[in-house]
């Protein structure tokens, strides 16, 4: 099997191409560094992508792309973050509905986000997407696939949480608090 992913450098996809090159034939890692040898260029921000010849290629996967967990959501953060979904996924998706050979399957990433704050509302994958800007996000990366799907590429979209990683994410900024004796247990029935 040959699995093309993107986002390779950061906390998911570094953790996906650690998993993938165990049990995979081969991983090739898509990179915004065009001096990285041997492997494949591509820049979503000018809608700049260079595959080569992807022959063999079975699945892609896309992890997300700008943290959300970094910085204050202003309104450039928060273009920033929709862009890098949205941009990177619609483009990938064009050109595999354009390609000669097309992967069996591309797997999104999208985020649990995509339901909104729903309160005590329980929630699955037959649920409606909820309000606010995590829906919306998750709304526009998930239609950004259309392209993909047209053409006839099973195409999976996660809905991931948090992701709990020592090195990264949310857990490692949750460490000190918890470390200097200022975190606490959530409740019984908090969903946490």
């Amino acid at each position: 099997m040959k699995v093309l992913v993107t986002g390779s450098s950061g906390l998911i996809g570094s953790a996906l191409i650690e998993s993938l090159t165990a049990n995979v034939r081969e991983v090739i890692r898509l990179l915004r560094k065009e001096s990285a040898e041997g492997l494949l260029f591509w820049n979503p921000d000018q809608g700049v992508i260079d595959l080569g010849d992807l022959t063999g290629v079975d699945a892609v996967v896309i992890p997300a792309d700008c943290s959300i967990a970094d910085g204050r959501w202003n309104e450039r953060k928060k273009a920033r973050i929709l862009n890098s979904r949205v941009g990177g996924t619609r483009l990938l998706a064009d050109f595999f509905a354009e390609s000669a050979h097309k992967p069996s399957v591309i797997v999104s990433a999208s985020a649990v986000g995509f339901y909104g704050e729903r309160g005590e509302d329980v929630v699955d994958e037959s649920s409606e997407p909820g309000p606010g800007f995590l829906a919306y996000v998750s709304r526009q990366w998930e239609k950004a696939t259309a392209p993909a799907v047209k053409a006839g590429i099973r195409v999976v979209s996660l809905h991931l949480g948090i992701v709990l990683r020592a090195s990264g994410g949310a857990l490692k900024k949750m460490l000190l608090p918890f470390r200097m004796g200022l975190g606490a247990v959530s409740a019984a029935g908090s969903g946490i």
